[in-house]
């Protein structure tokens, strides 16, 4: 028998540690944490095997101080588990709501009047404000970074977060999430232009339009990818300016910013709304004085078609598969339904005298088309291969825009609310509500109270924020929607 040498056994010692596989599991709090392991990624709460007994973690998250450390496994085998508590950021906030000045409790131990100025952790904060009826009213909320977080409280609970109340500019109309939800642009029908909210960092930028800001007037947006391909993050902000009757278009910036691209005519009178037909790669945009919808070579901005009688258009929607574009017609009461390869009309919907459709969004998968009634305070659910009304969902006074989640689910619809009996252009004598709506059971989920005239809406990409425009504040609000979700 052949004798094994100490030589051998150190060899087939170091050949067995290498061969060694050590299985940690890292638990963090919290618990979404990017968490990497000697340089490679791995995902909290589930086993990791490495070679390593040796391993140096990190980890990151907003709102929490960066997190380092060195671990090595106690032994030649078995399961190691790594507990790890990040520690949260203090940011200087100050609390406040609308209205005048109130007692608040404030995460159950601050006390005062509004509002509170310090330092606050990032996360969930609970704030209980007490008027001077005595009536008590809870606002949680979170805070995600330094700055002013303005509330409105609401008269009765509401199932989602607000996110806060920010001033804008003068007659706020529509509002557009940018492509990763960090920004919001807000057109300003008496401003000279437009202006972006910075989410993260809670600050208003204003974008005067060249040569053209001094005559006010700018009304809708839409972002158009133009990406020559999927990584390409070339996106484009238009703007329509109804008292110059041309689109405005701004080239985005991954930091928010924007960079004026160029302006070119509709081809119309008052414009207003903006659709695109990646398709066809054309602009369609709703004019309100000439009762047509024109269509642009997005390229070459050249006016190829109108598409006229239809009575004061305004609110548009291209179905996904391109084939169709429907219009909503204000004064004519109407929804029209137009083949894409003929232009021409192959459906109709006529609503009953003094109907007044708004706006229109499409789902996903092209199967309906949702339509706002300003006149009839509702909003319609139209089948689009029937072309037929199939529910109508009940609102308060006024319907204004609408949105959808992008699984179809939430239909959020702003109310501008009751107009001031001298003129709907006065100041209204009290405020709107946005109203949110389950599609898959047609139930009322909640009533937002809104400032006055709730105008411009829109969700956001990921489906976690609503934001709407007050008109006559003039203000922003923006709520989290993932209480809804879950």
């Amino acid at each position: 028998m052949r004798r094994v040498t100490s030589f051998g056994l150190g060899v087939l010692l170091l050949a067995c540690l290498a061969a060694c596989s050590y299985t940690y599991r890292i638990d963090i709090q919290p618990p979404d944490a990017r968490v990497s392991v000697n340089g490679a990624a791995v995902e909290a709460g589930k086993p990791v095997s490495l070679h390593a007994r040796s391993l140096a973690v990190t980890a990151l998250h907003d709102g929490y101080t960066d997190f380092s450390g060195s671990y090595r496994h106690p032994f030649w085998f078995g399961d190691k588990k790594i507990e790890i508590q990040m520690a949260r950021l203090s940011y200087p906030v100050q609390v406040s709501v609308l209205g005048a000045p109130v007692s608040y409790t404030l995460d159950t131990t601050l006390t005062g009047t509004t509002p509170f100025s310090g330092s606050l952790t990032y996360g969930e904060h609970h704030l209980v404000v007490t008027g001077s009826d005595t009536t008590q009213k809870t606002i949680d909320f979170a805070v995600t970074g330094p700055g002013s977080y303005i509330f409105r409280p609401q008269s009765t609970p509401v199932p989602l977060q607000p996110v806060g109340v920010f001033d804008c500019g003068l007659q706020p109309k529509q509002i557009l999430f940018s492509p990763d939800d960090k920004e919001l642009f807000i057109t300003l029908l008496n401003g000279k232009g437009f202006q972006i909210l910075n989410l993260p960092a809670r600050t208003m930028q204003t974008v005067e339009v060249e040569n053209f800001g001094k005559d006010v007037g700018f009304v809708e947006d839409i972002i158009i990818p133009r990406a020559p391909n999927a990584t390409d993050k070339d996106y484009r902000l238009l703007v329509s300016q109804m008292t110059t009757a041309r689109l405005h278009e701004y080239k985005l910036s991954p930091d928010g910013s924007v960079t004026y691209v160029r302006s070119f005519r509709t081809g119309g009178n008052w414009s207003k709304v903006i659709a695109y037909l990646p398709q066809q790669d054309l602009l369609a945009v709703s004019n309100w004085l000439s009762n047509d919808v024109t269509l642009l070579d997005y390229t070459t901005a050249n006016v190829v078609r109108k598409l006229g009688g239809l009575d004061v258009p305004r609110g548009m929607a291209f179905t996904p598969d391109g084939k169709a574009l429907a219009v909503a017609s204000f004064n004519g009461g109407f929804i029209t339904e137009y083949d894409t390869q003929t232009w021409t009309r192959t459906k109709t919907i006529q609503r009953p005298a003094g109907a007044a459709p708004r706006h229109i969004v499409v789902t996903a998968d092209g199967k309906y088309y949702y339509v706002s009634d300003m006149a009839r305070d509702e909003v319609l659910k139209v089948d689009e291969a029937t072309f037929t009304i199939v529910h109508s969902y009940p609102t308060r006074s006024n319907t204004n825009s609408i949105d959808l989640s992008s699984d179809g689910r939430l239909l959020a619809i702003s109310c501008r609310g009751p107009n001031n009996p001298a003129g709907y252009e006065l100041k209204s004598p009290s405020g709107g509500w946005v109203m949110i709506y389950d599609t898959r059971n047609d139930t009322l989920l909640a009533t937002i109270e809104g400032g006055l005239q709730p105008t411009g809406l829109d969700i956001s990409n990921d489906d976690k924020l609503l934001a709407f425009t007050n008109f006559q504040d003039p203000t922003v609000e923006i709520y989290s929607l993932e209480g809804l979700l879950k």
